[in-house]
Order: C-alpha cells, then sequence, then structure tokens
C-alpha cells in the first residue's frame, strides 16, 4: 500500500513491508556469495528489499521503503512507542502502541483515522501576553508534564540533526563484503590452488595493506567526527525552574534560555527579551540580525547566538539587515542583576524561547536534508565507462559458461574447471576497474588543496574541466571587497573633504545609514561605514532612539577592528576617544573587557583621507545633535532607504539610493544629474545619490519619500583585483566564455567589463532600455554604450549595422539589467540575450540562479564564481560552483578558494584529471582484455603462464605502468581545445576496440605455436611467447595513453615516465636476446621463469608481432579515430548539458 504526502514539501512516497528475513541472515549470505549478492543488491535496490521483506498494508508494516521525489529511497523500520493511555494520542493508538517512521526525510506517525502515516502537527505560537503564558507553564503539574513530555517524545523524537556516523564494526563488515575484498581473497585461494605461490604471497601483503590502511582511515574519521558531536546542555524549564538537560533531549514546546551559543541547537520563537544572531549558515551572508519577542522573531537552528538579555532596549526601526559584518560579540554579556517582568520574577537576564522545531524540521537540519537528497550529478564519462565495466562482466559470464563446457570436454575435473574459470574470469571482470575511473580526480584533489582550493564534491572536477562558460560576481570576486570613498558631488563641485561639504549633506552623511553600537564598536554594512566615517561624526545610542552628534569634537578615532569576513581590506572603527597620546575610554560606562586596542593597521591615504593622523586635533565650529526618528530599511526593489532626522529646530527626512531611483522620487531633476552619474559609472565608479526634504511630521514611507531636493551624489571606486584582467584574458585566449552578473549599475558593469576584458574595448555593448509602463517588447529602446550614433540595432533581425554600411557586424556583445531579463521571458530576445550577453546588472540572488540555469538549457557547462555572500543559489545551480570565501557561506558551492586566478586552476586541474581518468581507464581495460585473450588462448592447449611470469606482466610492468600515467603535471596554459575524449565515442571506441582486436590476433597465433600439452603446463614456447609478446603490448601501450597533450605536461618532458618506458623496453628486449643467445645462463638465473630454449625463428615471431603492434597503435589507430571524427555511438539526438558533460 502507497500514500503520498505533499504538505508544501517534496513529494513522498511509503510503502508498508513486513520483514521475511534478518539483517544479520542478508549478510552471512553475502559473505558465501562472496560480495556478488551485496553488489546485485547495491545496484538493484528492489532486489534487497524483495529478500528482507514482503509487501503489506501500512498498518500491518514493521518496516517501510520511503522514496523522495529524487528518486532516492530509504529502508526503514516501523518504530512503536507505549502510548501508556493519553486521551490526546488516542487518534494515533492501536493497540496501546502508537507507530512511528524516523527517516532522513521526515519522522511520520500512523494516523488511525486516516489510515495512513502523516507529518505530526507543528507546535504552535503561544496565545496571550507572556505574563500569563509563563505563570501557566510554571504551574503545571509533573504529571502534565510527564504525559506532554510523551507525547512530544512520539511526535518529535530526539533532537538530532548529526549524520548517521558508522560503528567500527559497520565500517568494517561494509569493506568485507565489498566486492573488491571478497575478488581478491578469492583470487588469493585461486593462485595458491594453480601454485602461483611467489605471486599470491605479494599480492596477499599488498591486499593486506590496503584493506587495513583503508579500515584505519574510516576509523579514525569516524572517531573524529564522534568528538565533534559534544554533548550541550541547555536549560529548559521543568518542574517550574529552569534546569540543564541535553540538547538532544528539548522538544517543540518546551520553554528555554536563548544563551550565547555556537550553532544554535534548534529553532526557537522569542517570547521575552531580544538577541543577536549570525545567520551565515542559512543566508550566506555574515550579518548578525536582530531578534526580539515583539516582532515574534525566531532564532534558528545553526546560528551563532551573538548576544542575549531579557531587558535589552528595543530599537522601533531596527530589523533584520540593521546590523552586519561584526567579527566577534560572543562577548562577553556584561553581568547584570536578576529582573523581574511584571510580576514574574526572570532568575537570568537572557532572552526566553519557546521550542517550535527540532531535528530535521529544524532550518539546520532542512539544509542537511537537501544536501543528502540532492539530485544526482550526471557524468558522462562516468555513465559510459560504467556502461563499458557492466558490458564487460556480462560478457565475462557468458563466455565462463562456454569454457566451463568446453574444458569439461577437454576433460578437466570440476575443481580445476572451476579454479581456471575463475581466474579467467577475474582477469576480465577486474574489480578494481572502477576505482580507476575516480583516480584522476582523487589525484587532482590533493593537488586543488596544495594550491588551497578546497573541494566537496570530487564527481566535480570532472566537469570544470569542460566548462565553456563562466560567471563572475563583480563586487568582491572581480573588484576588491572594499569601497573607497572618492569624493562628494553637488554638481557644482566634487570635494574629499567633509568639511567643505554643506551642512545639510553633512547631516545626511551622518544620519541616513544603518550604522549601529554592539558592545562599544560601530558595526554596520561597508558602504554606510565608509560614509558614516567620512561624516566625522559620532553615533550616541540612548534606550530607544539613535542620535548622531556632528561638529565639534565629535570625530571617530581609535584602533581599526577587521570584518567579519577574510578581506584585508574590510574594517570597523573604535569610538574610544584620545586623551594625550594613548586611547582610553570615552563611556564610562564600557567595560574594561570591551576594549580592543589590536590590528591598527591604516593605509596613508585612508589616514589622511580621514584626518587620523593627527587625533589630538579637534574639529572646530558648532555641535549638532540629530536625532534619528525613524528608518525606513533599504528596499531591493527601490533601491533606497530613507531616515527621519531631528535636529532640534527641524525634521528632514534623508533618502539615499540607486541614482535612478532617487531620481524617480525627485521634485526637479538637476540639468546635469545624467550626465554625471553616466560619467561616474562609465569611469568604473559606484554612485550613490543623497536626497532630503524638510517635513513637519512624519505620514508614511510613500509620502516621506516624495517631492525630494537632490543634495549630493556620493562617489565610491572600487578597485579591480589583481588578477582579475590576467584571469579572464587567459578564459579569452582559451575560448571559455566569460560574463559578469552583479547587482551594481548597468554603466558601471560595463566598465569594470571593459575593464578586466570581459569585453574588449573596441567592441560595441547594446543593451535595452523599457519605459515603466512597457507592455510588449516594441515597448524597448536599444542603447549603445559610447557611439550611439554610430551604430543601428535591427530589432528584426537582431543584427547591428554601423552607420550606413548594410552589412552587419556580428561583433558586439548584450548588456541587460535584471529587470528586462525577466521582461524578455518567453520572447524571442530571450535566447539572443543569454547567447550574445556578457554584462548581466541589476541582478538579485534569484535572477542571478535563473541566469545560470537557463544557461544550462541551452547546453552551456556553466562555471560561477562569487564571493559566496548573495549567491549561493547561482553557486549551488551551476555545475561547478566556486565561492571566494572561507565560510558557511559557500556550503552551497562545490569549490572554496580565497583568489579568483583559482579559477584558471580549477579548469587546468579538472581538463588534467578527465584526460587522467581516461587514459588510466582505458589501459587497464586493455590490459585486462589482452591478458583475458592471452591466457584464454593457452588455456585451450592445456598451457598456463608460469608463476613468476604472471608477477613480471603484472606487478613489474601494467601496475607500474598505470600508476606513471598518473604522473604528469597539469599544463601550465588553458588551451582552447576542450578534452573530449569519451569511451563511446566513434572517434575512440571503434579505434580503441579495433587496436585490441588486433593485439589479440596477434596472442593467438603466437599460442598457437608449439604443440599441445597432455596436462596442464607452464613451462612452453606458447607461454613464452604470448608473455614475451603480452609484456610489449603493455608498454606499447602505455606509451600511447600517455599523450594526453595539451591539457598535461607532455611526454617529452616526463623524465620519470621516459625513463620507465625505456628501462621497461631495455628489460624485456634483454630477457628475450638472454633467453635466445644464453640459454644456460637463462637455466641458472632465470629459472623461476621457467623459460624453454628458443631459436631465431622465434625470436623474429615476437620481434615482427611487436613492430605490427606499434604500427597499429601508433599510426593506424589515430589515422581510424581522425577519420572518424568525435560522434558518439547510438542514436543521434540533442542532448542537454549534463549529457555533454
Amino acid at each position: 500500500m502507497f500514500v503520498g504526502i505533499k504538505q508544501e514539501r517534496p513529494f513522498i512516497s511509503i510503502e508498508g513491508r513486513r520483514r521475511r528475513m534478518s539483517v544479520r541472515l542478508y549478510n552471512i549470505l553475502c559473505m558465501l556469495t562472496l560480495g556478488g549478492l551485496y553488489m546485485l543488491c547495491r545496484y538493484l535496490p528492489r532486489v534487497k528489499h524483495f529478500l528482507l521483506s514482503s509487501p503489506c498494508s501500512l498498518l500491518d508494516a514493521d518496516c517501510a521503503i520511503i522514496t523522495s521525489q529524487n528518486g532516492k529511497e530509504e529502508f526503514v523500520d516501523v518504530l512503536f512507542y507505549d502510548t501508556a493511555g493519553i486521551p490526546s494520542l488516542r487518534r494515533y493508538t492501536l493497540g496501546g502502541k502508537a507507530r512511528v517512521i524516523d527517516s532522513q526525510f521526515f519522522r511520520f506517525i500512523y494516523d488511525v483515522v486516516l489510515g495512513k502515516f502523516v507529518v505530526p502537527p507543528e507546535q504552535k505560537h503561544p496565545s496571550g501576553d507572556f505574563e500569563e503564558f509563563y505563570r501557566t507553564e510554571v504551574s503545571k503539574s509533573l504529571e502534565t508534564e510527564r504525559i506532554e513530555g510523551v507525547q512530544r517524545n512520539i511526535f518529535y523524537g530526539k533532537n538530532i540533526t548529526n549524520l548517521p556516523i558508522p560503528s567500527v564494526s559497520n565500517i568494517i563488515l561494509k569493506n568485507i563484503l565489498s566486492i573488491t575484498f571478497l575478488s581478491n581473497v578469492t583470487c588469493l585461494f585461486v593462485w595458491k590452488f594453480i601454485e602461483y605461490t611467489s605471486y599470491a604471497l605479494v599480492m596477499g601483503v599488498l591486499m593486506v595493506y590496503s584493506f587495513v590502511f583503508t579500515n584505519w582511515e574510516e576509523i579514525l574519521h569516524s572517531i573524529n567526527m564522534k568528538k565533534l558531536m559534544k554533548k550541550r546542555m541547555v536549560r529548559i524549564l521543568r518542574g517550574g525552574k529552569f534546569m540543564e538537560v541535553d540538547s538532544r533531549e528539548i522538544y517543540p514546546g518546551n520553554i528555554m534560555y536563548i544563551e550565547p551559543c555556537k550553532e544554535f541547537p534548534c529553532d526557537a520563537l522569542v517570547i521575552l527579551g531580544d538577541a543577536i544572531t549570525n545567520e551565515c549558515l542559512l543566508t550566506g551572508e555574515a550579518v548578525p540580525i536582530y531578534k526580539n519577542a515583539e516582532q515574534l522573531s525566531t532564532v534558528y537552528s545553526g546560528t551563532d547566538v551573538l548576544k542575549s538579555i531579557n531587558t535589552m532596549p528595543i530599537f522601533n526601526s531596527l530589523r533584520n539587515e540593521n546590523l552586519c559584518r561584526v567579527r566577534s560579540l560572543t562577548g562577553k554579556n556584561k553581568p547584570r542583576l536578576s529582573g523581574e517582568v511584571g510580576s514574574i520574577n526572570i532568575p537570568e537576564n537572557f532572552a526566553i524561547g519557546m521550542v517550535l522545531r527540532t531535528g530535521f524540521q529544524t532550518a539546520r537540519g532542512q539544509i542537511l536534508k537537501n544536501m543528502l537528497d540532492s539530485r544526482p550529478t550526471r557524468n558522462r564519462f562516468i555513465r559510459e565507462a560504467e556502461m563499458i565495466i557492466f558490458s564487460i562482466t556480462g560478457i565475462a559470464i557468458i563466455i565462463s559458461i562456454g569454457i566451463a563446457y568446453m574444458l569439461n570436454i577437454m576433460g578437466f575435473n570440476k575443481t580445476m574447471n572451476l579454479v581456471y574459470n575463475l581466474d579467467l574470469f577475474f582477469t576480465l571482470a577486474n574489480p578494481a576497474l572502477p576505482t580507476y575511473l575516480k583516480l584522476g580526480a582523487q589525484l587532482c584533489y590533493r593537488k586543488l588543496i596544495k594550491k588551497n582550493i578546497y573541494c566537496n564534491n570530487l564527481s566535480k572536477i570532472h566537469l570544470a574541466g569542460r566548462v565553456d562558460t563562466a560567471v563572475f560576481d563583480k563586487t568582491g570576486t572581480l573588484t576588491c571587497e572594499g569601497l573607497d570613498l572618492l569624493c562628494i558631488d553637488d554638481l557644482e563641485e566634487a570635494v574629499d573633504d567633509v568639511e567643505k561639504v554643506s551642512i545639510l549633506t553633512r547631516i545626511g552623511l551622518s544620519t541616513c545609514h544603518l550604522v549601529y553600537e554592539l558592545d562599544g564598536r560601530y558595526s554596520g554594512d561597508t558602504l554606510d561605514l565608509k560614509m558614516f566615517i567620512f561624516s566625522s561624526s559620532k553615533l550616541v545610542q540612548n534606550e530607544n532612539t539613535r542620535s548622531v552628534v556632528i561638529g565639534g569634537d565629535s570625530k571617530i578615532y581609535g584602533p581599526i577592528l577587521k570584518e567579519y569576513n577574510d578581506s584585508e581590506e574590510m574594517v570597523y572603527y573604535q569610538k574610544d576617544r584620545i586623551y594625550g597620546s594613548k586611547f582610553a575610554v570615552g563611556d564610562t560606562n564600557t567595560y574594561e573587557e570591551d576594549k580592543d586596542f589590536s590590528s591598527v593597521v591604516l593605509d596613508t591615504d585612508e589616514v589622511n583621507r580621514y584626518g587620523l593622523n593627527n587625533c589630538t586635533e579637534e574639529v572646530k565650529g558648532d555641535k549638532i545633535n540629530a536625532v534619528i526618528m525613524k528608518t525606513y530599511e533599504f528596499d531591493s526593489n527601490i533601491r533606497r532607504m530613507s531616515v527621519v532626522v531631528d535636529d532640534g529646530s527641524k525634521r528632514y527626512v534623508f533618502t539615499k539610493g540607486s541614482p535612478e531611483s532617487i531620481q524617480k522620487i525627485l521634485k526637479s531633476s538637476p540639468k546635469e544629474y545624467e550626465e554625471k552619474v553616466k560619467g561616474y559609472s562609465l569611469a568604473g565608479y559606484r554612485v550613490i545619490s543623497l536626497a532630503y526634504k524638510e517635513i513637519s511630521k512624519s505620514i508614511d514611507r510613500a509620502t516621506d519619500e516624495s517631492e525630494m531636493m537632490f543634495l549630493a551624489l556620493i562617489v565610491f571606486s572600487n578597485k579591480l583585483k589583481e588578477n582579475s584582467r590576467r584571469t579572464i584574458e587567459e578564459l579569452n585566449e582559451a575560448g571559455i566564455r566569460s560574463i559578469m552578473c552583479t547587482g551594481d549599475n548597468i554603466l558601471t558593469a560595463i566598465s569594470v567589463g571593459k575593464e578586466c576584458k570581459i569585453v574588449e574595448g573596441f567592441v560595441p555593448v547594446i543593451f535595452p532600455v523599457i519605459e515603466e509602463n512597457a507592455k510588449s517588447i516594441f515597448d524597448v529602446d536599444w542603447l549603445c554604450v559610447g557611439d550611439e550614433e554610430e551604430f543601428t540595432f535591427d530589432k528584426v533581425r537582431l543584427s547591428l549595422y554601423r552607420g550606413n554600411d548594410r552589412v552587419s557586424n556580428n561583433e558586439f556583445v548584450v548588456a541587460c539589467e535584471g529587470r528586462e531579463f525577466d521582461f524578455f521571458r518567453n520572447t524571442h530576445y530571450f535566447q539572443f540575450i543569454l547567447e550574445k550577453g556578457a554584462i548581466f546588472a541589476r541582478f538579485n540572488p534569484g535572477q542571478k540562479k535563473a541566469l545560470i540555469e537557463n544557461l544550462r538549457a541551452i547546453g552551456k557547462i556553466t562555471m560561477f564564481c562569487g564571493d559566496g555572500a548573495n549567491d549561493s543559489g547561482a553557486l549551488s545551480s551551476a555545475n561547478v560552483g566556486l565561492a571566494l570565501a572561507q565560510n558557511e557561506a559557500s556550503l552551497a558551492a562545490n569549490f572554496t578558494s580565497s583568489d579568483i586566478g583559482s579559477v584558471l586552476d580549477l579548469i587546468k586541474e579538472g581538463r588534467s584529471a578527465f584526460v587522467t581518468s581516461t587514459a588510466t581507464f582505458k589501459y587497464v581495460v586493455s590490459s585486462c582484455v589482452i591478458g583475458y585473450v592471452g591466457l584464454l588462448f593457452l588455456l585451450f592447449k592445456r598451457n598456463f603462464l608460469s608463476d613468476l611470469q604472471t608477477m613480471h606482466t603484472e606487478l613489474f610492468v601494467s601496475v607500474p605502468v598505470a600508476y606513471m600515467l598518473t604522473c604528469f603535471n597539469t599544463s601550465d596554459k588553458l588551451y582552447p581545445r576542450r578534452p573530449d575524449i569519451f569511451p563511446l565515442s566513434k572517434k575512440d571506441f571503434i579505434p580503441f576496440w579495433l587496436t585490441i582486436a588486433f593485439e589479440s590476433l596477434t596472442l593467438l597465433v603466437l599460442s598457437r605455436y608449439g604443440e599441445s600439452s597432455p596436462v596442464m603446463n607452464d613451462q612452453s614456447i606458447a607461454s613464452e611467447l604470448v608473455f614475451f609478446a603480452m609484456t610489449f603490448i603493455y608498454i606499447l601501450n602505455g606509451l600511447y595513453l600517455s599523450d594526453c597533450s595539451p591539457h598535461r605536461q607532455e611526454l617529452r618532458d616526463n623524465l620519470l615516465f621516459k625513463s620507465f618506458t625505456c628501462l621497461s623496453l631495455l628489460v624485456t628486449m634483454g630477457l628475450l636476446m638472454t633467453v635466445y643467445l644464453f640459454p644456460r645462463w637463462t637455466s641458472w638465473w632465470l629459472s623461476k621463469y621457467k623459460f624453454v630454449e628458443t631459436n631465431g625463428f622465434e625470436v623474429g615471431l615476437v620481434l615482427i608481432s611487436v613492430l605490427l603492434t606499434t604500427v597499429v597503435i601508433f599510426v593506424v589507430q589515430p589515422l581510424i579515430g581522425g577519420m572518424l571524427g568525435g560522434k558518439k555511438i547510438g542514436k543521434s539526438k540533442a542532448v542537454d548539458s549534463e549529457e555533454k558533460i
């Protein structure tokens, strides 16, 4: 029976099952089948479900199969809880038991009335005021609390969001049941039986070492993970008082203290007091968020609680975005006396919250759940390679049946038949084949770590080598994170000295921001901080208001504190005053522990600009005390913020925002306004416009932000990062398309794009502009940056013409803002913008993500590079996401680094890993096939290789060559040609297998030389000839496959590989000549090889076969590949980007 559940969450199906086999018995069967059953159940989970259980109704089920929307299945047991006759659980009770399913997706409880599993009800918000609610909670009897505890435990379970950590026994059992280990153990017995004593001994030692090392690494990782799961205590209300309990024992509905901590353990509603949290884990922005009971704020699981008190002054205008970028506030809450709220005694001065959600239903749990149930990555190379492995395994099984029949006819007894069949089967279907698929990625992972690039998804490394489109954020990615205030321009004069600006402008600079004081430090957005510092004002925070002192001795002094990220450019300024030659505390109530006089680092320009080089000099003039009465926060839709300010005599509204948004609310726009904004933007500067008006009373935002008067343009400079231009230029040379996607002004973005070479200086840039009330694409105007009159854009043909020239100019790019991007959807312009777009400006996080998804939809393999702040959606949607940050914001990215040059390193290493994996996999496959056919042909004449001959070909030639194929450095240059070697493309598949067919034919001819043996013989002329031919073929195949240029080091530059190849060829040729010229020495010194005496004809036969094979490998094979091109085997049809990867 199935039931579908969809409660604003992904669709989940539940299938009731009843057990018919224990897990212990299943493990025994896996071992008895030498891992065959385990592998079958691993790739066909339904077989395991069939063996372990049978379908039944949900009511009778003792286990269940849960399937998510992405097709991931989970086999779980049904848990039975004693309901103890609790009336509120009667709906969920049958036979005195409640049936619960606890999966990684959700927790379900069986509803007897509905006859299906349902999600337990969420905790409701408390009603009434805090005093009444608190009295009710305190006065509960012990029996009531016990009943509620039982019910909550059944509904919600333990508060655990950690991923399952396997025990030591589970790790060992898993590795024992792996097909690789079991097949290796089987091979040891087989080799011992056919008297491969030396080979079995050496391989046994290597296998034991590998097994022990693998288990030891996994056990150490498990132990380290358990150490991280430290027991955490929280204080909750029980029995009328707050008491400490394990955080795993809290449930929705519990009342708890919200105390400062790292990673808050649950989602809790603030019901008393105030708290400041850092929600970087959830939003990707390292910004402290203000939480309070009046706004019914929720403190989310996984966030850091920086400060918590139940008597903190509440700012009416303060909301989530007001406090941002703070390095550390965990300080240390100052000791205060216990207080009372009304007539209710609160023992501690911490905010109080009610638990809403626990476990995987919390915000942190949802993130982990999405990671567990993420859509699987599709990789064409891995998929095609796995198809070849399965095909080889299937062919080996079919041939084994035929071999068993033939050996039976030849008179082999059952034991000998089985032993030689198993030896041949594992020679062809080598269990190590899947390992070589990931070898290139694993080696690349180590190289990336050395370059300070960290990867959390190895499967994405191959995709990095296939990237054809790189999308960059601007601020913090292409440009430096910090902004420098360049000047204040009132359209008459641009000044860089605050003393030269008008008093109204200075008041606006001092008040129109979201800078706040926390623990004696100013904190806020970088742009706001720079503007406030420039104003040389002092912020004073009272109980419910903020005020700013302008003029007099109000200058900001003191040490600079780093911002809450890795950038060295971002700073805070301590608001302590200076007396004499040392810093002193201006506020007598400031605690000694809050002083921080470290990190006093200030460059010369900044010192001069803000006048901090002469700290004892006071600003002359009268003081102005401006009180910020109301704050209208920044709205990303209208792109501005405002404050209502009272300076004691008049009341003003100051508004700052993007020049376009401010122009819309101006009473009259100055003549030079647009020209000035355009000039600064084209020069690459960031421009903020400041306006004001005088009011008598504040009404609402729409009214206050109307009929404004222009004050000034605030111009910020944003320097390009040192490696940005070099990175983009190398991508351009490699034919990889570069795109900028930013939230900044389109003209500024175009300017920066030209500066960093995303757009070449001579290439025209056109962009669409739509009217405010545009209804169709015909209401769109197209503008050109720089030379508008020299070009004409044909809206129908989508072509650009220069002047009167009627020949279209295809060398142009398109820029587009977010509004136009959304407007053009479902029109023919949209495809045009996606194909020709180079600059995308005024994009919000959702539009960035949509851009990436649409680029992938048209077949592009995308990389998104952002600073991890507002780019989480785009980072997770791209084929490859690179976050230039080392914080929780990078959870959405596959790779993290701190240098934009990592883009080049990542693509280079990805290409190197791709070609290395391909070459190694093809080599191992060819070696398995050649070894198989050589032994098979000998077996039919009752011949076989000797013990030492097998050891020589495998351990002295084949395995070392496979290893040497990985010992190539990455290419220093990024080349235009992307790696396009795939196992099932015609130009690779057909030549590769034709070569193997010819090599097999050579071995067939050599194996037929000489007479058949009446019994199994490992000392014959046929086995000797096959041994030498196989050895040469292994070396020559490795030499051919080593050429993976230009994506990695060329063969001529790899001294190690050349030396080993030459040495192997010389040793093999020396053995052949020694056997031919010095038979007596051979019988003395090489007796373990079991060579027989050879003549010149037989040596010539080997050399001729090697010569022909060399011609086929190095001449015929590439020739056929070039003739066939790159078409894939199978039907020709359109595929999306994931298929192409």
